[in-house]
């Protein structure tokens, strides 16, 4: 009977050895009352490194057990075997082949088929997956995906710890936040793939610009932000301004174009006896809003007052989506005229009544609106309003003149936009060619192929594309050929300075003889003084005038009585 129960057993122990061999991700190890390993699975030698070989005969404590775990695992298999101590399931870091540590849930357990010898069976499941996963989620919490860079949490959390530690009293921190200028546009001109590459471009331009011991986060998607703690006499803050500065003077390479891309900062210094680190934070963002409103392009330290024009900011952008409908925007016409003194066309300029903050400039609600993607918004109201002026001088037996709209290259990217206008001009009646549309060289440079295809499908049917405030920015002269073009506007700036500046003249003169040559007509605005007039007359006797020197831009009305009269008096003479 004996034999029997032993056969058994050992049939039992064979069955048993077998299943644990066959556990393909379970790392199973067996050790006698010496701590020796009996036993060592497949799994094991995945694990661990080691061969079956290798392990047998080996003690747990010199195979896989670190140093600083060694005494505490004696003490631990002494004391299961002498008062029957078990040791517990635990997340433990062990030991492999090349000295790593691998993360493990192990579980322990005692067999007693002889009490003379115990053995001691060791079940270890690999945590790695999990633990890269779980430091994929903490990094993910604490930094940027794109850009390895801190994120927004991880930057208000530097802050408060910052906040409790002690420092002189002669300390101060700053925080300095950077946005970069025209982003948006460069996405929609160059695409996302192109922006991304400033962004990395940008970041590690960045790092060089800082110290190592301080830190750079991303704010927002085109917002970073560094965090500098200075001594008394540092000069560091100096520096580094000086240094972002050099960076934005750089251009980036997007496709073909060398394209320089600047940045608006703000700088906000918190001295030792401030009680809210976080108004660093809003300080310097709060500066930054006020850079990029100035124009971009501006380094400024946070001043209390910037306050109120922020607030103003955001006002005018709540307000935005809804004056359309609440009647607040209206259109006057500035004429262009031919050199006879006749009203040949003019151009729509809005111009927004806000019921709290009375006459907005457009120089103060476009930019915003370019910045937050409202543009689409104004351009679709500006066109339904054109049309419609149109449409009421038709009705009242008048021969209009091409009203010019100024239109952003998204909308004109934008099919839907397309669509609009052709359903307008439809159910008005109103002619194609009674449209004109003033396109910026900014959305040409990117040869999008929709918006050529958009430009030309407008001209076969009348629409007449001006290049506005030609020679400004991104100029190109290959953008005259490539694109679909009838007339060029010469910037204001050079009809100012051209008839005492040389260069400026020179420009114009390259102009009017490009234009005539290509069959393009030339807009001159920001024509104020006899002295411009008389200095573009003496170039070209073909270009179109526009400017204060003949008519600020005026009510519908007022242009109706010009369009009358103009015919017959000579206005610019």
């Amino acid at each position: 009977m004996q034999d029997i129960d032993d056969c058994l057993i050992q049939q039992n122990d064979i069955h048993f050895r077998e299943l644990l061999t066959a556990l393909p991700n379970v790392s199973v190890q067996g050790y006698d009352k010496n701590r020796r390993v009996i036993y060592w699975n497949k799994a094991s030698e995945l694990l661990y490194g080691f061969s079956e070989e290798e392990a047998m005969g080996q003690l747990l404590e010199d195979l896989i057990i670190p140093d600083f775990m060694r005494q505490g695992v004696i003490e631990a298999h002494y004391a299961w075997l002498t008062s029957g101590e078990a040791i517990p399931a635990d997340e433990l870091e062990l030991k492999n082949k090349q000295g790593q540590l691998v993360p493990v849930y192990s579980s322990h357990v005692m067999l007693y088929q002889n009490t003379d010898s115990p053995e001691m069976y060791c079940v270890d499941v690999d945590l790695s997956s999990q633990r890269k996963k779980e430091k994929q989620v903490e990094f993910l919490t604490q930094y940027d995906k794109q850009t390895g860079l801190h994120n927004k949490e991880s930057l208000f959390q530097t802050v408060k710890i910052l906040a409790h530690q002690p420092r002189s009293e002669f300390d101060s921190r700053v925080a300095i936040f950077i946005g970069i200028d025209d982003l948006t546009q460069i996405n929609n001109v160059y695409g996302y793939e192109q922006g991304d590459k400033v962004i990395g471009q940008l970041v590690s331009r960045l790092k060089r610009c800082i110290e190592p011991t301080d830190f750079i986060a991303r704010y927002s998607g085109d917002v970073f932000v560094l965090l500098l703690t200075l001594n008394e006499h540092s000069d560091q803050l100096e520096h580094t301004i000086a240094r972002l500065r050099e960076a934005g003077r750089t251009p980036y390479r997007l496709k073909n174009d060398l394209k320089q891309v600047t940045m608006s900062a703000g700088i906000a210094v918190d001295v030792c006896d401030s009680e809210h680190d976080t108004d660093l934070l809003k300080n310097a963002e709060t500066a930054m809003n006020h850079a990029k409103n100035m124009g971009k392009n501006q380094y400024l330290f946070y001043q209390s007052e910037f306050d109120n024009q922020l607030q103003r900011s955001y006002t005018l952008l709540s307000s935005l989506t809804s004056a359309p409908e609440n009647d607040e925007f209206s259109l006057v016409y500035q004429p262009q005229f031919n050199q006879s003194g006749q009203v040949v066309s003019c151009e729509a300029l809005l111009r927004w009544y806000h019921p709290l903050l009375g006459n907005i400039s457009p120089a103060e609600f476009i930019p915003l609106a370019e910045s937050k993607n409202k543009i689409k918004l104004i351009d679709r109201w500006v066109t339904k309003a054109a049309i419609l002026q149109i449409k009421y001088w038709l009705q009242q037996g008048l021969d209009p003149v091409p009203v010019f709209i100024n239109v952003s290259g998204q909308s004109l990217c934008d099919i839907s936009f397309i669509n609009m206008l052709s359903s307008q001009v439809n159910e008005s009646g109103v002619p194609y060619s009674a449209i004109g549309i003033e396109i910026t060289e900014y959305a040409l440079i990117s040869e999008n192929d929709m918006l050529i295809q958009q430009i030309k499908w407008l001209q076969n049917r009348g629409v007449s594309i001006a290049l506005d405030d030609f020679g400004t920015g991104y100029s190109s002269l290959s953008y005259l050929t490539r694109f679909p073009l009838n007339f060029i506007k010469i910037d204001k700036s050079f009809v100012t300075n051209a008839p005492d500046n040389p260069q400026d003249a020179a420009v114009m003169k390259a102009i009017f003889a490009m234009s005539d040559s290509l069959d393009m007509k030339v807009i001159c605005e920001g024509v104020e003084t006899q002295k411009h007039l008389e200095f573009i007359k003496s170039q070209s006797r073909h270009s179109l005038l526009q400017g204060y020197l003949f008519s600020k831009p005026i009510a519908p009305t007022e242009f109706e009585n010009m369009i009358t009269t103009s015919n017959s008096e000579d206005v610019i003479n």
